[in-house]
């Protein structure tokens, strides 16, 4: 019996997985395959659009307590050719959801590809130092 059940609940497991994925794919949302992070992600929202070429999306939540840090890093590099988006979960749970993610601070670095796909050209887990963010975006300025 409880092996029954353990094979229902693996089953179901898979299916709600695959379902999620094909719900991301179908909103432009792909992945590089073994990356925990999207490689392109949709423009198309108002919530996820963007006037510039670049963009820092940093994913926080109001229980971590290095986000603010990283939000506050990100903010430096504000410009006319580089936005900064914050989702927080509690409020933006539809787009953590979406790109699947689960830990903060994340901070992705989104290149246009056009005016509804974004590239992510990298990523950073966790506390951010504005040395990281100079190396990637003084190239790119």
């Amino acid at each position: 019996m409880v092996g029954v059940v353990g094979l229902g609940f693996l089953v179901a497991t898979l299916q709600r997985r695959t379902q999620q994925k094909n719900a991301r794919a179908n909103q432009g949302v792909t992945y590089q395959r073994y990356s925990p992070v999207p490689s392109r992600v949709n423009l198309s929202d108002s919530k996820t659009s963007f006037p510039t070429q670049f963009a820092l999306w940093v994913f926080t939540a109001k229980t971590c307590r290095t986000c603010p840090g990283a939000i506050r890093v990100a903010k430096q590099f504000e410009t006319n050719s580089v936005s900064v988006l914050e989702f927080t979960y509690e409020k933006d749970k539809d787009i953590h959801n979406l790109y699947g993610i689960d830990s903060v601070p994340l901070t992705l670095i989104i290149k246009k590809a056009d005016e509804k796909i974004g590239e992510v050209k990298k990523w950073f887990f966790g506390p951010l130092s504005k040395a990281e963010l100079d190396d990637e975006l003084d190239v790119k300025n």
